[in-house]
């Protein structure tokens, strides 16, 4: 999308106070680009807009839940790395980041992001929600402590159900503080 575009899509993604509208929310590219006053082809399925900014002043850094994709070129991974700390500091917090890389020296500073999921060469989509890699799959992402959630996996039916466990005593707690023989 060019600049007015995405102001226009600005608009109708986001109210004045800068919440997301939910009738934006699930809507297809097709619908939010004539809701926004352009056309795109009838098989377009993602609105792309290239972004130099991340912050609350920036709407189409923020999560959308529709089918917009913020593109940042950033000159090394450093950078990327830098970029990916501002986003999951705006909004996301525990979610998780993808990264595109075949060397695992420059994979590596990405584990050290707050996120629950660091997916490497494939889309943070079908990553994070266990589609296309070896994590549960679920539709329902954990963020943990980061963004003030309990748990920051993919939550799956047994985070859903109580466990009632009946423990019985394996080692005697008595001892805990009597001096340990070398």
């Amino acid at each position: 999308m060019n600049g007015p575009q995405q102001a226009a899509l600005v608009r109708v993604l986001f109210d004045d106070r800068g919440a997301l509208r939910p009738d934006a929310v699930g809507q297809s590219a097709v619908r939010l680009a004539e809701l926004a006053g352009f056309g795109v082809p009838s098989a377009t399925r993602v609105l792309a807009c290239e972004l130099d900014a991340v912050g609350a002043d920036v709407p189409l850094s923020r999560e959308i839940l529709g089918p917009v994709l913020s593109v940042y070129r950033v000159p090394d991974a450093a950078a990327g790395w830098r970029r990916c700390r501002e986003i999951l500091a705006l909004d996301g917090e525990g979610h998780t980041t993808a990264v595109h890389a075949a060397d695992p020296a420059e994979i590596a500073p990405f584990a050290t992001l707050p996120a629950g999921r660091i997916v490497i060469n494939t889309p943070a989509l079908f990553g994070g929600m266990g589609y296309s890699t070896d994590v549960d799959p679920s539709f329902q992402l954990g963020t943990g402590t980061w963004s003030g959630s309990i748990c920051s996996d993919n939550v799956t039916p047994l985070h859903l159900i109580n466990i009632k466990r009946i423990a019985h005593e394996v080692r005697p707690w008595r001892t805990v503080y009597d001096p340990v023989e070398l």
